[in-house]
């Protein structure tokens, strides 16, 4: 009876260890937005600095997050256009670096002062095809943006909502293509 008893705690303890670990995906949400009750991927993503704009104001650097059907066409070294089908999601961000977004919560601003911690646009183009121009697009009006970075990787969180009063989340992990348009 000892020797049942004690095969049965190993075998307790060891479910209690295995169910404490978790894998990636069970961690980690899926790189996605979602909006009206619906969810979307996101696969890639980039950032186009611009710079201090002025003195005590923030880096200028547009953050975007796309679907993986779309696709960022460049010339030159620069973005020049997009095509494909998808989703695109956009902010316009103000860091307190140069050359990258600080890690930290961004938050909505609608006076557009460009300080640093803050975004002041932003826009969702949901099933945009490019080819035919169409796609539903909704304009932020409130809401953050929380970076996280580990060395060359971000996390980017976002709740805000648009200006019909609809909430838009997201969660996109991964590196992002840097743009000096400087």
């Amino acid at each position: 009876m000892l020797n049942f008893t004690k095969l049965l705690c190993v075998f307790m303890l060891a479910g209690l260890v295995l169910s404490g670990c978790k894998d990636k995906e069970e961690v980690d949400p899926a790189d996605t937005v979602s909006y009206d009750g619906k969810s979307y991927d996101l696969a890639k993503g980039f950032m186009l600095d611009y710079g201090q704009l002025g003195t005590g104001q923030g880096h200028n650097i547009d953050l975007y997050l796309a679907s993986s059907e779309i696709i960022i066409h460049e010339k030159a070294g620069m973005p020049d256009s997009t095509s494909g089908k998808g989703q695109l999601i956009f902010f316009e961000m103000f860091s307190s670096v140069p050359n990258s977004l600080a890690p930290g919560t961004y938050n909505f601003d609608a006076l557009q002062s460009a300080v640093a911690s803050t975004f002041d646009f932003g826009e969702t183009l949901f099933n945009a095809n490019y080819q035919t121009g169409t796609g539903e697009i909704y304009r932020i009006v409130s809401g953050k943006v929380i970076v996280e970075k580990n060395k060359d990787i971000y996390t980017i969180t976002f709740e805000c909502v648009d200006y019909l009063g609809k909430p838009i989340k997201g969660f996109y992990k991964g590196a992002l293509k840097y743009y000096d348009a400087r």
